[in-house]
């Protein structure tokens, strides 16, 4: 059985799988994204976590690309585990289950659109 670091290894998350994961629903987060980004001189009327606030991947899907240099603010977030079956009997070896994740978002003013 593979290791959580080599399973996490082994698959990468595609940028549409990021924006799908992200635009999923409300986090916690929400008012401390705000907060950070405040932090940092941007507005927080300009700020709306998981619309203009995503994560690198999520920005590639949305055909942006952040600028060389900015910084992302880091966030904590737990990303969902499925279930494992067993392939013989179809039962639940492992139940659904999450794992914490550190997750580095940046606002739509750190990026730019991706020339094509």
């Amino acid at each position: 059985m593979a290791s959580l670091t080599e399973s996490l290894r082994t698959t990468k998350e595609t940028p549409a799988e990021a924006l799908a994961r992200i635009q999923a629903g409300f986090s916690k987060n929400d008012a401390l994204v705000v907060a950070l980004f405040a932090a940092r001189g941007i507005d927080p009327a300009d700020v709306e976590p998981r619309v203009n606030v995503l994560t690198y991947r999520a920005w590639q899907a949305k055909g942006r690309q952040v600028c060389r240099g900015e910084r992302s603010v880091k966030i904590s977030t737990y990303i969902p585990i499925p279930a494992k079956l067993d392939a013989v009997t179809g039962k639940v070896i492992e139940p659904a289950s999450s794992r914490p994740w550190t997750a580095a978002v940046f606002h739509v003013s750190q990026t730019k659109a991706v020339q094509s």
